[in-house]
């Protein structure tokens, strides 16, 4: 179970930066245009939606 456990945490770890890695690039560039409010309800989407897969 352990073993398990374990690998599943990886894999949500790895897909989660691969995802977090496109959605930082596309909050850089909407944060130009719409600011640091449209950043923060992005990051914090990305963040869900990454902890559920």
């Amino acid at each position: 179970i352990t073993k398990r456990k374990s690998r599943k945490r990886k894999q949500i770890q790895h897909s989660g930066t691969l995802e977090y890695g496109l959605a930082a690039l596309r909050v850089a560039a909407e944060a130009q245009l719409f600011g640091a409010v449209g950043t923060a309800a992005r990051l914090d989407t990305t963040h869900k939606r990454a902890r559920r897969v």
